[in-house]
């Protein structure tokens, strides 16, 4: 029975020595979602992507708006009576009172054409506002493009950790049944004792317990994948391996830089883009010119008055000239909405500062967490390594009668978290290397 039991382990031993889970993942075939799948599918659905990609849209007719006041504009007016009543207009002429209808045209088209040439700079500083708004919105999905990406990486990587962390949650508790099984054999042939068995029960029940929990988290990192994705439904199975962290990916001489951050880059355009703004209220203030040329048809060919002859045909007047205008005042709107303008540059530049300063944080803590996760994830392969040698010793221990049983299953135990350990470390090294390409606007992969 010895005989077999050493058996048992030693093959325990191989078959859970691997780091790499292979044959689980081998288990997946055709149905798993592999990292370049699930990249893809965000890039179609994602519901962040369309939203921008619809401001872009939207900011791009914004300046057709604001171009529109250096073009000339064209109106056309009609209007139809179908019945009326006209004043009279009495004259004296001697003895003889006439009285003469007040007419005016029952049919009258106007045609009127004006251009503004001088509005205080408004139209042009609106444009300029309303191209930097553009340009900003270009940035912004880019780099939203880039972040989401990433974004999705990191929620696939944090999915299949959580995949191999249930895996090995899943043998643990075979190794603890194992075990237990061959403590029970013992027990009945007079070899163990009772306190052998409820010591494996009490650790086989935290050990699938454990495994609710890792099976509960693989769940839920599959939903938020699939929240990444845009999609409305949870990947079954995932496919792939963890990245493998090296010092020499990230480069030394790396540095924060504004200009290779695009949402920085946007952030300064929007304050520009205030700027502008805050300069184009000051045209409500000032007078406007303009050119104007008016064109009339009108006809009195069906006259509501009996005592008024009707005439055949349109006739027509026209006439153009030049328009001054000021608004002197208007209850205050125009100051007011000035006021709001220079507000709005000013919270802009307080924005843009505040997030200078935070990306540069942001930069400094990324790239330091990621040497530090590199460090850690070779620290926790050399553990591994150990424990490995501290199972194999154990076995032969066991083998020659020098430890116990009990001995070989706390190595066995110590190297299960020993690959926790390092599948944790290898997925916060991926989770600090994402951050760090977004706070430094490079792609490491």
């Amino acid at each position: 029975m010895l005989n077999t039991l050493y058996k048992s382990m030693s093959k325990s031993v191989l078959i859970q020595s691997g780091f790499v889970f292979s044959a689980f993942l081998a288990q997946a075939g055709e149905s798993g979602l592999v990292l370049t799948d699930a990249v893809e599918t965000g890039k179609r659905n994602s519901p962040e992507l369309k939203r921008l990609g619809l401001i872009v849209e939207a900011s791009g007719a914004k300046r057709w708006e604001a171009i529109s006041g250096f073009l000339p504009q064209l109106s056309v007016n009609a209007n139809y009576f179908f019945n009326a009543k006209y004043a009279s207009l009495g004259i004296n002429f001697g003895s003889n009172p006439v009285t003469i209808p007040s007419a005016y045209p029952q049919t009258n088209i106007e045609i009127t054409g004006s251009w503004t040439f001088f509005d205080g700079f408004a139209t042009w500083n609106s444009y300029q506002a309303s191209v930097l708004g553009y340009e900003a919105a270009q940035l912004e999905f880019e780099d939203a493009q880039f972040r989401s990406l990433n974004f999705i990486r990191t929620r696939f990587f944090q999915a299949l950790a959580a995949q191999q962390l249930a895996e090995v949650a899943n043998q643990n508790i075979e190794t603890l049944e194992h075990h237990l099984s061959l403590v029970q054999m013992n027990e009945q042939a007079g070899t163990g004792t009772r306190v052998d068995v409820l010591r494996l029960q009490a650790q086989l029940e935290e050990a699938r317990a454990e495994k609710i929990l890792a099976d509960d988290n693989t769940i839920l990192a599959r939903w938020t994948l699939a929240e990444a994705m845009g999609v409305d439904e949870a990947p079954q199975r995932l496919e792939g391996t963890l990245p493998v962290p090296a010092e020499n990916q990230v480069p030394d001489s790396l540095q924060f830089k504004v200009a290779e951050r695009r949402d920085l880059q946007a952030q300064v355009k929007r304050e520009l883009a205030s700027d502008r703004m805050s300069s184009a209220g000051w045209g409500s203030l000032i007078p406007r010119a303009s050119l104007f040329a008016v064109e009339q048809f009108f006809g009195y060919n069906n006259f509501f008055n009996s005592s008024i002859s009707a005439t055949d045909g349109l006739q027509n007047a026209w006439g153009f000239g030049l328009r001054l205008s000021w608004n002197l005042f208007d209850g205050g709107a125009s100051i007011a909405k000035k006021v709001q303008f220079d507000a709005q540059a000013k919270q802009a530049a307080q924005v843009t500062r505040k997030t200078l300063l935070s990306a540069a944080a942001d930069f400094e803590t990324w790239r330091r967490r990621y040497t530090y996760n590199v460090v850690l994830f070779k620290a926790r392969q050399r553990t591994v390594e150990q424990y490995e040698e501290s199972v194999r010793l154990a076995t032969i221990s066991v083998k020659a009668g020098t430890k116990t049983h009990w001995e070989f299953l706390d190595a066995e135990r110590d190297l299960f978290r020993a690959r926790a350990g390092v599948i944790q470390a290898q997925l916060a090294a991926a989770e600090s290397l994402s951050h760090l390409e977004n706070a430094s606007g490079h792609s490491f992969n």
